[in-house]
């Protein structure tokens, strides 16, 4: 099976200036996967994202990653590990460039995410 990111978009976002500043950081990240029953072949990733930043901010987005397969979604595909894992791995250094994009072009410091070990985040579940 061939599968390929096709895209990804930003569905909500808030960004705001805050004035009581953080002594660190505080990020919140969860993600799901979400299946169509019209497009068999294609499949999203979800991240939900929350950040108060030391920075002088807080944001919250909502970060949509659609994928594509050359072969119809089988049951088995999507309780995969691809999807749980892979699929979340491979999606996710693209909202980690955005929100640093978006923190520098705002004139905040530049925000780096951290690296995420989803195969850890997976089996916590």
């Amino acid at each position: 099976m061939q599968i390929s990111l096709r895209e990804t978009k930003v569905e909500k976002l808030e960004f705001y200036r805050i004035e009581e500043l953080p002594k660190e950081d505080s990020i919140e990240l969860g993600y799901s996967s979400g299946f169509s029953n019209d497009h068999g072949t294609s499949f999203i990733i979800s991240f939900n994202l929350s950040l108060k930043s030391k920075e002088g901010f807080n944001l919250s987005i909502e970060y949509i990653a659609f994928f594509e397969t050359d072969e119809e979604l089988t049951e088995e595909f999507k309780n995969s590990h691809f999807t749980k894992e892979n699929a979340p791995a491979i999606a996710y250094p693209f909202l980690r460039s955005f929100i640093s994009t978006l923190t520098v072009n705002s004139g905040y410091g530049a925000v780096l995410l951290p690296t995420i070990n989803f195969h850890a985040m997976a089996n916590q579940e």
